[in-house]
């Protein structure tokens, strides 16, 4: 199995057929299904190659789960999904056409066949509206090293445990330097955000935190692909080299290097990215949003049915959300993205070795004349030293 939903037997069902197991074993290995025009995805800027086709087929498989529920339908259902990702070259097409699927067998659920009776018109969009955005989920995308705590206590928004006063410090670098902009974080705020959209969902948790990812790889300095997409990849060596170069481009002093690098190398002992998933929240609407609107909204006899419901299920669309959220309201969602990238042959070679030594970027603390500092030098030693004492660990419990 690669994924579970607590306390939901049909989309754990889902995942543990074999047919979607083959299906996620082909969307990482073979290029005519992971291998799609960006510029034509639905957030192009956002994604790598496989990102996206993964956490489609996620998708696809949450509104199944949601909108169906029962598996009649499944096995035709990702039978067609499987060529639609296959045959078209972009993700919006492919989007489109899973929404196009679903509304047929939304159809077919509610006993009625003509998609244009203007009865069956209403009758689809109501029930839509009613399971999929009234009665529906928002959802929060996460670290995974969090996951355990939130089950324990809740979830209270921006009650992680996080090293907020290392950030701060190296927010007030950026800002004097005039890049405040990097970070895009409010470290004061008990803000988080939800959204409705399942793929974003996805991409949040993978991220996570964003300001991190941020920092590391969504910013100006950063322009390769192997570097823009190194975070994803728990690739320490590259992403250490991005804030090195980094730091070398803002010209910074020694010192304030090493408080990069010492909020850098805590972050990542904290976040443990070596067992992440994708790990999301879900939260009914109903808990957070009042006004949901009226399935009313969305008839209009002048657009076809399948449009409609292609934009009651892509909205996307965030909430701010401040407050506290009993486990008893939440459910979690736990699939793999990790071993998709191991396992896809474009970038398996580039993933990142914990095992091969790390080999710091020369430049990454080089003073104002050029030199090294020893006390820096030193403290780069240190922590490869402390890299292999854990290697030497983890084998000794094997």
């Amino acid at each position: 199995m690669f994924g579970s939903i607590g306390g939901d037997s049909v989309f754990d069902e889902m995942l543990k057929r074999k047919d979607v197991q083959k299906m996620f074993d082909d969307i990482c290995r073979s290029e005519c299904y992971y291998n799609k025009k960006m510029n034509k995805s639905l957030d192009y800027q956002l994604f790598t190659d496989i990102e996206e086709i993964l956490f489609l087929f996620y998708d696809a498989l949450f509104k199944y789960k949601i909108l169906i529920g029962e598996m009649d339908y499944f096995q035709e259902y990702l039978e067609q999904v499987d060529k639609l990702i296959r045959k078209i070259d972009n993700f919006k097409d492919i989007r489109s056409g899973i929404s196009r699927i679903l509304t047929r067998i939304c159809v077919t659920k509610l006993g009625e066949k003509d998609l244009n009776c203007p009865r069956v018109r209403e009758k689809v969009i109501k029930y839509i509206h009613d399971v999929y955005i009234k009665n529906g989920y928002y959802i929060h995308g996460f670290a995974t090293v969090y996951t355990n705590a939130i089950k324990e206590e809740g979830f209270a928004s921006e009650n992680y445990t996080n090293i907020y006063p290392k950030f701060i410090k190296v927010q007030n670098i950026l800002n004097k330097h005039g890049y405040g902009f990097v970070l895009d974080k409010d470290f004061a705020s008990r803000e988080i955000v939800l959204t409705d959209s399942f793929v974003m969902g996805c991409y949040y948790s993978v991220n996570a935190p964003m300001y991190f990812y941020k920092l590391l790889c969504k910013n100006e300095f950063v322009t390769k692909k192997n570097q823009v997409d190194c975070y994803l990849r728990n690739d320490y060596k590259t992403c250490y080299n991005n804030l090195s170069k980094m730091c070398n481009k803002m010209k910074l002093r020694d010192r304030e290097k090493q408080v990069f690098f010492d909020a850098f190398n805590s972050e990542w002992q904290l976040l443990r990215k070596e067992k992440s998933k994708i790990s999301l929240l879900l939260v009914p609407r109903s808990l957070i949003d009042q006004e949901v609107g009226d399935y009313h909204d969305y008839l209009d006899e002048e657009t076809p049915l399948v449009t409609i419901v292609d934009k009651m299920l892509n909205m996307n669309s965030n909430v701010k959300y401040t407050g506290y959220i009993d486990v008893r309201n939440i459910e979690f969602v736990e699939l793999d993205y990790f071993k998709a990238l191991k396992n896809c042959k474009k970038i398996e070679d580039t993933v990142y070795d914990k095992t091969a030594q790390i080999e710091f970027d020369e430049y990454a603390f080089s003073n104002d004349y050029g030199k090294v500092s020893m006390l820096l030098l030193m403290g780069s030693l240190f922590i490869t030293l402390g890299v292999i004492i854990t290697i030497v660990n983890v084998l000794g419990e094997i």
